[in-house]
């Protein structure tokens, strides 16, 4: 069994269509030989990823898992193409933003809570996969709500910028993107 969604959840229909084109995407590599471990190779295209709530299920008490890290990609993709930006992910980098001579100028890592695990997650995966490139693309930090004082000077010390974001019913709003963007 594969869990899409909750049946009473607005977003299963998008979240049903998503998967159908993930399987289909699958496939496809898989039919052109293209699931071979290689070295990291950019990417010069978008591939969205699951998002939405994951059925609920009952240890001690109901747990539901929220899964919106797919919801805030896709979003951030939406937003970095209307500013007519070229733009890419893989299943390691949430997304990453190429100049003309497709050199990485700007890697996004998205976090959907602010607690202290996600945002040293954040931090090792935005260092360690800007560390492999020269010259050196700017790291940014993508997560709802502004992090404490301590936090924001931390990041500003290691070079990482931040974008924050919320989530207005289904879309999310982001928040210092422009900023980020026009370094």
């Amino acid at each position: 069994m594969i869990v899409i969604g909750r049946i009473d959840n607005a977003r299963l229909p998008s979240q049903v269509a998503h998967f159908v084109r993930e399987v289909e995407h699958f496939k496809n590599q898989v039919s052109i030989g293209v699931w071979k471990q290689a070295a990291i190779q950019l990417k010069d295209k978008f591939s969205p990823e699951f998002f939405g709530s994951r059925q609920a299920y009952t240890v001690a008490n109901v747990i539901e898992a929220r899964c919106d890290h797919g919801l805030i990609i896709k979003a951030l993709a939406q937003a970095l193409g209307k500013r007519k930006l070229r733009f890419a992910n893989d299943h390691q980098r949430d997304m990453y933003v190429l100049a003309k001579n497709k050199k990485v100028q700007c890697l996004f890592e998205a976090k959907t809570d602010a607690s202290t695990t996600s945002i040293y997650q954040g931090i090792g995966q935005v260092l360690y996969h800007t560390a492999l490139y020269s010259p050196r693309p700017r790291p940014v930090l993508i997560m709802p709500g502004k992090p404490n004082d301590r936090t924001t000077k931390v990041l500003m010390r290691l070079g990482i910028e931040l974008v924050n974001y919320a989530l207005k019913g289904k879309n999310p709003e982001f928040h210092g993107l422009d900023r980020v963007l026009r370094r």
